[in-house]
């Protein structure tokens, strides 16, 4: 269960200064209105995220050997990242975290990227479909009958 907390803590935060921004008198209305419009969002993205926790440490519980291609597969977002780290040490442990952590640092990540990849470019994935549906239903799940990519 605090494996599942821990996950999701990129988007509480979020949750938190939307709802700080929609309360406080402050900030300027339309700023308001749109931290209120995050608010839910950020709603939408704790469910999605403890639906992916939930899916990832079941997956790694069964196939540890699998971890690797969740390493590829959760890399786009900082909540997704976060996601597979704490998930990975709900299901196998804290060397499972550090290897997770390790392979995210050494692909450049670190803690204040905070954006998905892209994310100011033509090809930014808020411009994507496929980035909506994962904010809502998770994101999908790894195939087990498929070899390994090549080398």
């Amino acid at each position: 269960m605090t494996a599942s907390i821990l996950a999701v803590w990129p988007p509480i935060v979020l949750l938190c200064m939307n709802l700080a921004m929609t309360t406080l008198p402050v900030f300027w209305v339309p700023v308001r209105i749109l931290a209120g419009i995050g608010l839910i969002i950020s709603i939408v993205d704790i469910t999605a995220r403890i639906k992916d926790s939930r899916k990832v440490m079941e997956t790694l519980a069964a196939a540890p050997s699998l971890l690797p291609r969740h390493i590829s597969r959760y890399k786009r977002s900082w909540c997704q990242r976060t996601v597979l780290e704490w998930s990975a040490y709900g299901a196998l442990g804290e060397e499972a975290r550090s290897y997770v952590a390790g392979q995210y640092a050494s692909m450049g990540y670190r803690f204040f990227h905070i954006f998905p990849d892209r994310a100011f470019t033509r090809d930014s994935p808020f411009l994507k479909v496929s980035f909506y549906r994962s904010l809502i239903g998770g994101t999908p799940a790894i195939r087990q009958d498929i070899r390994d990519p090549a080398e």
